[in-house]
């Protein structure tokens, strides 16, 4: 018994030697987000991906809702499909570019303009997993603003900027340093779970939209570098 807990406490002290060595100590917003972008793999393997398809589903009161994503460094394309009163329709649809964009829903189609679309497009940007490795460049900047608890966890709490203005607010993990949520200007809270390994890359596959209104969306697969068919770009019809 004294050798099998001689054992694990040694493997106990070499896991954390090892979890200790794999960050660095953080003094710096940039220290956080180094961690960051080591925890989900680092920045070798992030330059690989130019882009993400992510396929799930959300339930909105009841109906099951079939959810696909792409978005690269040019466009963000959302399209969720759903059963109602026996028939599959297209509940929401929509894209974004670094020009235009546009979105249908069961109500009629629209483009988005005026700030609107500037917000879709600051999504498009950050939304981009190279985001993390070439923010600089782009003209944002992270501050580091302490610590909170979320969920029973110590996060590290950052703040994004762009022309000295607050975009968002991350909460990193203090141990994973997995990002775990963010809130925007606009107080949308999105909250980040059930991270897992594709392609040597960590992705959370659970996103729980905390306002306006809540949802959850489960992730059943992420595919790097697939380019989408261009036909799934076209504008459905107007009613």
């Amino acid at each position: 018994m004294k050798k099998i807990l001689i054992i694990i406490f040694l493997f106990i002290s070499v896991l954390t030697a090892y979890t200790q060595e794999k960050f660095k100590e953080v003094n710096t917003a940039e220290d956080v987000i180094d961690n960051y972008v080591t925890a989900i793999g680092g920045a070798e393997k992030i330059r690989e991906i130019k882009s993400e398809t992510l396929t799930g589903a959300l339930n909105v009161q009841g109906m099951e809702i079939g959810f696909m994503a792409f978005r690269n460094d040019t466009m963000s394309y959302i399209n969720a499909e759903g059963t109602a009163h026996g028939t599959n329709m297209i509940l929401l649809k929509s894209l974004t570019t670094n020009t235009f964009g546009w979105e249908y829903q069961m109500s009629g189609l629209r483009d988005y303009e005026g700030d609107e679309l500037l917000k879709k497009q600051l999504e498009l940007i950050t939304g981009n997993i190279s985001f993390i490795l070439n923010y600089k460049s782009k003209g944002y900047e992270f501050e580091l603003k302490g610590t909170d608890t979320l969920n029973g966890k110590l996060c590290y709490k950052l703040e994004l900027l762009k022309d000295g203005k607050i975009v968002r607010t991350n909460y990193y993990d203090q141990e994973s340093f997995f990002l775990k949520e963010y809130f925007t200007s606009n107080d949308t809270r999105i909250e980040f779970n059930d991270y897992r390994e594709v392609s040597g890359v960590y992705r959370p596959f659970k996103y729980i939209q905390k306002s306006p209104m809540e949802l959850t969306i489960v992730f059943k697969e992420y595919i790097f570098n697939k380019m989408i068919e261009p036909e799934l770009l076209s504008k459905p019809a107007e009613k």
